[in-house]
């Protein structure tokens, strides 16, 4: 069934702009210059998602959402602008808006925008093939290597990145997992979507309440911003524990709207053992799941690892790219050294060769 989008702003060249990108996606457009136009063109048709500009007079884009947030509480409502000042953004925080659409707009990026709010592939823009998932996995440092252990958590990525069910990540310190989780979220269906990350461990008490979510329940501006997007939680048995117990609550009503990921550095049983975590919550993580082995128990990876990180010098912060001599001899120190933090340490030991 096509959806009916109004299209709200003062700015005929805008107007048209978006028009085009919500009418690729077949959805049926109307257009409107100002908020009175809207107000109308909603209360025949209560549509589902308006997109309205933000400088508009005499009532501006948050003026009108307040007003259509009214009568449908539950319409979505993006607001667009070329400026996003400290009222616009507290006001989408607040009222749990998607992100703003920056102007100048680029139909392209619209146009995926639109099909996450639409709820349409939650924001993949194509499937990946099998080969080009692969070729992608050669990016990333974490997921470098041909050790049994590192081929099989490739194999188990390429079988989770498809899916938008919630997935425990676990691993050392330094292996890597808030890379291999960026990675699920590029390559998955809320790809082109936000992504969120947040280590659990470093929340103060009232940090916990305020970003993720309340004793009574409220969620905080964490959840909030993710909403229609990846949130990746670093350390959830580091939270207090009536903040767990009310994440676990929150769980199905978070999941359907959101890709949560989970990480952890130590495995989910022993966290659970050491009486760290809450039992529903503990159940709710435990059913999707990925473990990275150190690179102790996989030092041929190392090999990869090194010679990738030591070819992409801007990208790894390195003072000058290594001649293939100094790489060679850095590869056989790095096989007989231990690091303690894995991919961290190797990266930190490869840049301070260089230096």
């Amino acid at each position: 069934m096509s959806t009916s989008i109004p299209v709200v702003d003062d700015s005929t060249v805008d107007r048209e702009i978006v028009s085009l990108a919500c009418e690729s996606l077949d959805c049926e457009v109307d257009m409107a210059s100002n908020a009175d136009e809207t107000i109308r063109l909603h209360g025949d048709k209560q549509h589902d998602l308006i997109l309205t500009d933000y400088q508009m007079a005499p009532t501006n884009g948050i003026d009108l959402v307040l007003t259509l947030k009214e009568t449908n509480p539950e319409v979505v409502c993006v607001v667009m602008t070329a400026h996003v000042d400290s009222t616009l953004s507290n006001f989408v925080v607040q009222h749990w808006l998607p992100l703003v659409i920056h102007k100048p707009i680029r139909p392209v990026n619209l146009r995926d925008r639109l099909r996450v709010l639409l709820r349409r592939h939650r924001g993949a823009t194509a499937t990946v093939s099998s080969v080009a998932l692969s070729n992608r996995m050669d990016q990333c440092v974490a997921l470098l290597g041909q050790s049994p252990e590192i081929c099989s958590v490739r194999k188990r990525v390429r079988e989770v990145v498809k899916s938008d069910l919630p997935l425990l990540i676990e691993g050392a310190p330094g292996i890597g997992k808030p890379q291999i989780a960026e990675f699920i979220h590029k390559n998955g269906p809320y790809g082109d979507s936000q992504y969120l990350y947040c280590d659990c461990s470093q929340l103060e008490p009232h940090e916990c309440e305020r970003k993720l979510i309340a004793e009574d329940g409220t969620h905080g501006t964490l959840l909030k911003e993710a909403w229609h997007g990846t949130l990746a939680l670093s350390n959830v048995h580091l939270l207090p524990a009536v903040i767990q117990v009310e994440l676990a609550k929150a769980f199905p009503e978070i999941i359907r709207e959101t890709h949560l990921l989970c990480l952890l550095d130590k495995p989910l049983d022993e966290i659970m053992g050491d009486g760290l975590l809450d039992d529903m919550l503990y159940f709710r993580l435990s059913l999707e799941s990925v473990h990275i082995s150190d690179l102790s128990a996989r030092a041929v990876d190392v090999d990869e690892m090194v010679r990738f990180v030591a070819s992409n010098p801007e990208r790894f912060e390195l003072s000058r790219k290594p001649q293939p001599i100094e790489v060679d001899a850095l590869v056989a120190y790095m096989r007989k050294t231990y690091l303690e933090r894995n991919v961290e340490e190797l990266i930190e030991r490869v840049r301070e060769y260089c230096a």
